[in-house]
């Protein structure tokens, strides 16, 4: 799993050891946070390549940590390239999100 730690105009991520690591096709890649033009909201993007749950926790940075859960849709995607990979494009909307706060999130995908 991933955690990345944002605020509403600055993003930076940090991996995180856990005590085992899931399967390499579950493991949330490319997270990408970004604005959807809705004040107080971002928008959680990231891929995998088995089909998953997408799931977010998140809480203000100095709460307690993903005690706040949202979660969203994935899309399947299979890339132009020769090796016609097939990916999962995973979305989940936060919303009620407040300016200028930090917030810690941590992005889940587990086998549906």
């Amino acid at each position: 799993m991933y955690a990345a730690t944002l605020t509403l105009l600055s993003v930076y991520f940090s991996s995180e050891l856990i005590l085992c690591i899931p399967p390499v096709g579950l493991q949330p890649e490319q997270v990408h946070i970004s604005y959807p033009g809705i004040l107080g909201s971002m928008m959680v993007t990231w891929t995998t390549f088995n089909r998953t749950d997408s799931v977010v926790e998140y809480n203000l940075w100095g709460a307690k940590l993903f005690e706040l859960q949202e979660t969203g849709s994935s899309t399947p995607f299979v890339d132009d390239g020769t090796e016609k990979r097939k990916l999962y494009i995973h979305r989940v909307m936060l919303n009620g999100l407040k300016s200028g706060a930090t917030y810690g999130i941590k992005c889940i995908s587990l086998l549906i």
